[in-house]
């Protein structure tokens, strides 16, 4: 992240004007030491950075913080290898239910914010751009870029007072030998790091092991020096006219890189690129539509089925009820006959009282 703070003109400006052209595309950025650098726009928006080098895991920063069980990882894990090859971690995640969207969206906001930090403090020594290539989407959606650059300046002027108060990421925080105040409050993202602090890792192995970026690592040491839960060494101060001249030569050959002409393979295989990934993207849409028209068939089947279960019970109710109105006229058919019986018992009686009188 050091790097990440040094802002330079020549990625910015070009970036700038692919947004206002609502570019759909990808730009590619060469160093002098051959390494590519691959930014991905949307109708001028950016929805994805990748940067060779070192960069956060996703598995690796949900388990440190709790979100997430190495069995569930390892679980996702292997059904990206298996069955839906293509997708990241972080959209299968959530399409399998085991993350919520906003824990994942963060993180990815986070990892791209970082990725385009170290990039415009790259050494560039061209770039172009390829129109309509794409990459699959994670679940952020695409920003602005006037935007993120904004972000990336604050982002800068925090990063120099992490510097300030921490040392920077190769520092070896301890663990304070002062008891903290009882009423200091600890997120998630400070537990993990101050559990993983031994004397001996230094800020940069400890953000790796909880999956953080060094931004984010430095935040977390800031906050826990402030809290009094850790303490750093003595450190002797930035030398900050040599930073300066660092930035000013960055800028300086930026400024100067070129514009690398197409190889026609190259053209030519992106293009089949472009045409496999629009098939894979057209595929995913007409699952999706069968899904749908499954759950739709589905729904309807119930529906016809409950209309059924639903006729059922009323010619059911009905025949109950002409059943118990049935029972109550032999009821009273039985009553009338057996008051007509001993009507006739009383007769009967009466004659033969008659004729032995």
């Amino acid at each position: 992240m050091p790097k990440g703070a040094l802002m330079t003109q020549s990625v910015e400006s070009v970036l700038r004007d692919l947004a206002d052209s609502v570019a759909t595309g990808c730009l590619v950025v060469r160093d002098q030491e051959g390494d590519e650098a691959e930014v991905y726009l949307r109708d001028g928006e950016l929805y994805a950075v990748s940067v060779p080098g070192r960069r956060v895991m996703l598995g690796v920063r949900l388990m440190s913080s709790g979100a997430l069980t190495p069995e569930v990882l390892a679980e996702a894990l292997e059904i990206q290898r298996t069955e839906l090859q293509g997708w990241r971690l972080g959209e299968l995640l959530v399409h399998l239910g085991y993350v919520e969207l906003s824990v994942v969206e963060e993180f990815v906001v986070e990892h791209l914010k970082d990725a385009l930090a170290d990039l415009i403090g790259w050494p560039v020594a061209a770039w172009k751009f390829r129109k309509n290539k794409k990459t699959r989407q994670d679940v952020a959606p695409p920003t602005s870029v006037r935007a993120l650059f904004d972000d990336l300046r604050h982002r800068a002027t925090t990063w120099e007072t992490i510097l300030g108060a921490t040392g920077g990421p190769s520092v070896v925080p301890t663990l304070a030998a002062a008891s903290p105040s009882d009423d200091v409050a600890l997120g998630p993202n400070e537990w993990a790091l101050l559990c993983k602090i031994d004397g001996a890792r230094d800020v940069t192995a400890l953000a790796e092991e909880c999956g953080f970026t060094l931004f984010e690592a430095g935040q977390v040491v800031m906050r826990l020096l402030e809290a009094g839960l850790v303490s750093v060494p003595e450190r002797v101060e930035l030398v900050l006219p040599l930073l300066a001249a660092e930035v000013e030569a960055v800028t300086v050959e930026q400024d100067t890189a070129p514009v690398w002409v197409e190889d026609p393979e190259a053209v030519e295989h992106e293009a089949r690129e472009i045409v496999a990934l629009e098939a894979v993207e057209a595929a995913e849409r007409e699952a999706a539509e069968r899904d749908a028209a499954a759950i739709g068939q589905q729904e309807a089947a119930v529906a016809e089925l409950s209309a059924a279960e639903e006729s059922t019970r009323r010619r059911v109710a009905g025949e109950s009820k002409r059943l118990r109105e049935a029972e109550l006229l032999h009821q009273e058919l039985e009553a009338l006959a057996a008051k007509e019986a001993a009507a006739r018992a009383v007769r009967a009686e009466a004659r033969r009282l008659v004729r032995e009188q």
